[in-house]
């Protein structure tokens, strides 16, 4: 009697790739959700601070989004179509070959992301390490299946489940990410007090605008952050409006993330950003701190080392020892110390925050904000 020929895609493969696919779900959430946390409150990572494993250093790079998006929520939509694959029905051509494929393709995305962690950035995330081993895993338990899959497919047929699933990704996910970011910082800023800023000494502050501008605009930001670095580039697009640089003042206070100076973060998030703000500071005192701003958040990708705000000194044509003097100086020291008090005696929370007239919004919404602030002071 002629043997039946094996399936493609055998059970216990089927099943072994699927619960490996689960784990790197499993982590991919808990990544975006220490994510979310780490946006609405300021606190570190779980596995922040270390020699080689450092989550907020990698996380926090400009290496872990695409197309402004965070790659835990991309990886939480690809495992969970991957599960739907392994798991929604029988292993046909059809599914074991768009599996295969769906596999294999983050596999290479999870050597490419190791090498630019070990490498570029000089740090590992543990629990991203995870994800990548449990996809490796399962690209290699689907790579011969998806071979012989391929081969039972009429051309250009095994082509088109891979390229219908980059079509779709992107929409879904990037809405889903923009919609729960907002609702998230939304929440924390109901009830919140109007006129908070009434308290906020604005003296000795880098401002952009005129003093007696018609709307006030304060920002509290870390030089490390990069969602302070969007917040700065919503300003800058912002001011491109003559009507914004003629009404709108924006005045930026300081919070560092940084135990150096900051005692009460709990644990260092950003580390040098209290390096950064001394400098800002100081450049703010000769008259120069706008330049300071635009140029610490356009190399925050460098960090905040001595050469970096060395380069900065010498572009405000300063001599070395008066720039490290000035950076030293009690009276920056006295205005960063100010700024921390302020903001915590205001019970504020994360990094960026932003008080437009006095009410604190949501920094995405920043542009949005600001022209329906226009609009009402127009029209009286």
């Amino acid at each position: 009697m002629e043997g039946r020929e094996p399936p493609l895609l055998s059970r216990r493969v089927r099943w072994s790739a699927a619960g490996l696919v689960a784990l790197a779900l499993a982590f991919s959430v808990l990544l975006r959700v220490q994510g979310a946390h780490r946006e609405a409150t300021g606190e570190a990572f779980l596995c922040s601070a270390g020699s080689t494993f450092d989550c907020e250093t990698v996380l926090g790079s400009k290496y872990a989004s695409l197309l402004g998006v965070p790659l835990s929520s991309w990886g939480i939509f690809g495992h969970l179509l991957l599960l739907l694959l392994l798991a929604g029905g029988a292993a046909t051509p059809w599914r074991t070959a768009s599996s295969a494929a769906l596999a294999g393709f983050y596999g290479l995305v999870c050597i490419t992301l190791f090498l630019v962690s070990r490498f570029a950035i000089g740090k590992l995330c543990p629990f991203c390490t995870l994800v990548h081993i449990a996809d490796l895993a399962a690209a290699a338990l689907l790579l011969r299946p998806g071979i012989r899959a391929l081969g039972a497919l009429p051309r250009p047929a095994p082509l088109l489940p891979f390229l219908l699933i980059a079509a779709v990704s992107f929409a879904p996910v990037a809405f889903a990410e923009d919609y729960a970011r907002s609702w998230a910082r939304a929440q924390r800023l109901a009830g919140r007090p109007s006129g908070a800023t009434r308290w906020i000494d604005l003296s000795s502050s880098t401002d952009l605008g005129k003093p007696d501008a018609e709307i006030c605009v304060v920002l509290f930001l870390d030089f490390g952050c990069p969602f302070c670095q969007d917040c700065f580039a919503r300003v800058t697009e912002a001011r491109r409006d003559p009507a914004v640089r003629e009404r709108v003042a924006f005045v930026f206070k300081h919070i560092p993330l940084d135990l150096e100076c900051n005692p009460r973060v709990g644990s260092t998030v950003h580390a040098g950003a209290c390096a950064a703000a001394r400098a800002a500071q100081a450049a703010e005192s000769i008259g120069q701190g706008a330049a300071a701003f635009a140029f610490l958040f356009a190399n925050a990708d460098l960090g905040f080392a001595e050469l970096v705000l060395e380069r900065l000194g010498k572009d405000l044509k300063l001599a070395e020892q008066e720039w490290v003097a000035l950076r030293a100086s009690p009276a920056v020291a006295a205005i960063l110390g100010r700024d921390l008090d302020e903001y915590y005696a205001l019970g504020l929370e994360g990094a960026p925050v932003v008080f437009l007239d006095g009410r604190e919004i949501v920094p995405e919404r920043l542009l949005e904000e600001l022209a329906r602030a226009l609009g009402r002071e127009s029209g009286r």
